[in-house]
């Protein structure tokens, strides 16, 4: 095991979560931009079958390279950091709800966290979060 830290220098709102597939990004994408015309945010994924491989997506350069360190100091598969300076994290969960190929939100807050991974084989997982976050639900919570 070990705990590798996000980096969030200037306490912009993250969200951190799990989908299967490359497609969320767009579909993130669009779906704050149609609600939020002007909000400005990073994501960056991690693809399955080879995590050094990140894909990103943004409105603005300084959140989305942001995004794009976290992504690649974890290297698991099929994680994606997402970071704002949109005022209300909860907003932004709001409308993510609106986006089936999200799997899991690990945490959304723009306080300072750990994330614990178990390393086994080549293998990586999220296990947990360390720090000062705002939840950690399952889908199940996420969508009720």
């Amino acid at each position: 095991m070990q705990t590798i830290k996000v980096q969030n220098p200037n306490y912009f709102n993250m969200i951190i979560g799990h989908t299967p597939s490359r497609q969320t990004l767009d579909s993130i994408h669009n779906t704050l931009r149609n609600e939020y015309p002007e909000i400005k945010f990073g994501i960056a994924f991690n693809q399955s079958d080879d995590p050094t491989q990140i894909n990103y997506v943004g409105t603005d350069e300084s959140l989305t390279e942001l995004a794009k360190t976290n992504a690649s100091n974890m290297l698991i598969g099929q994680i994606f950091f997402l970071f704002t300076e949109h005022d209300g994290v909860l907003d932004v969960m709001r409308v993510l709800k609106d986006v089936p190929e999200i799997d899991k939100i690990y945490c959304a807050t723009q306080n300072q966290i750990e994330i614990i991974v178990v390393v086994r084989d080549e293998q990586r997982d999220i296990m947990g979060l360390v720090g000062d976050y705002s939840s950690t639900m399952p889908r199940s919570d996420f969508r009720n």
